[in-house]
């Protein structure tokens, strides 16, 4: 729950209480809170049950056994403040307060979101604008590669130097954990739509590689490619690419359901030149 949309100090204390104890066990109790607050708990009990309050110095105190932020505890006295407060001009002045504190928070939060969509965005430019990034990371859910670098040395046509190079920057994306003697690939879902910066780069780059791999496979029975342009009409050209999406939804089943051994390419253009 967001701490800052309540508005009784008691009700955070408590909340806070609960939310302690059940991620560091039962030291963070009432009854913990009352001696750091210098209190008998039956006092505390009474203080979160009815009209009585808690000093500045007690809820402080309070605020800082439960780890309490500064804004959370700036927050909680602003709150005890303008409950006990009898002048109208000092409710005001409180209420003033309050508001700045929380647009403070707000603006934090809202700038805190920006970063880490950022931090995310400049993930995605790694990952898709180095093909060798992708492809390590595919082999890396191969159980046969995970503990075989110079398997995966061949397979990539890096040297061991490089290769560690690339399996640091997957640890650090958080794409590759190194368990059980060996590094695993971990899920993602990084989107690569069309609009994303990384898109063309990584569509070049990707062609560009395979252009290379297939040229180092040329003449030998385990790749396939063919280029042709040819003249038709809109009907051909429509029947065309649903053959095309019929193939790709048939291998993405046949995909799915295969044990992964190797990692494999793919790549299908169909386009009209005169638009």
């Amino acid at each position: 729950m967001d701490l800052f949309s309540l508005k009784n100090y008691k009700e955070i204390l408590v909340l806070k209480t609960k939310d302690r104890r059940q991620q560091l066990g039962p030291r963070f109790s009432l009854t913990r809170v009352a001696a750091a607050c210098g209190i008998q708990k039956t006092y505390l009990s009474k203080v979160l049950n009815s009209d009585a309050h808690l000093n500045p110095d007690q809820l402080t105190a309070a605020c800082a056994f439960l780890n309490c932020t500064d804004d959370e505890a700036e927050y909680c006295l602003l709150l005890r403040d303008q409950a006990t407060a009898q002048n109208p001009h000092r409710q005001r002045r409180l209420t003033a307060k309050l508001e700045a504190l929380l647009g403070k928070v707000r603006n934090t939060e809202a700038w805190l979101d920006d970063a880490q969509k950022v931090q995310e965005q400049e993930k995605v430019w790694a990952y898709y604008t180095d093909i060798y990034l992708q492809l390590l990371h595919l082999f890396l859910t191969i159980p046969g590669y995970q503990r075989d670098r110079s398997r995966l040395m061949t397979a990539l046509g890096v040297n061991d130097e490089r290769l560690t190079e690339l399996l640091l920057q997957l640890e650090a994306m958080g794409l590759v954990h190194f368990k059980e003697q060996r590094h695993q690939a971990v899920d993602f879902n990084f989107h690569l739509s069309p609009e994303n910066p990384a898109y063309r780069p990584y569509r070049s780059l990707q062609r560009l590689k395979s252009l290379q791999r297939l040229d180092q496979l040329s003449g030998q029975a385990v790749s396939y490619a063919m280029s042709a342009s040819f003249a038709a009409d809109k009907a051909t050209y429509e029947q065309i690419r649903t053959l095309i999406l019929g193939l790709i939804k048939r291998s993405q089943k046949l995909v799915l359901a295969a044990e992964s051994t190797n990692v494999f390419q793919l790549d299908i253009d169909f386009f009209q030149w005169d638009q």
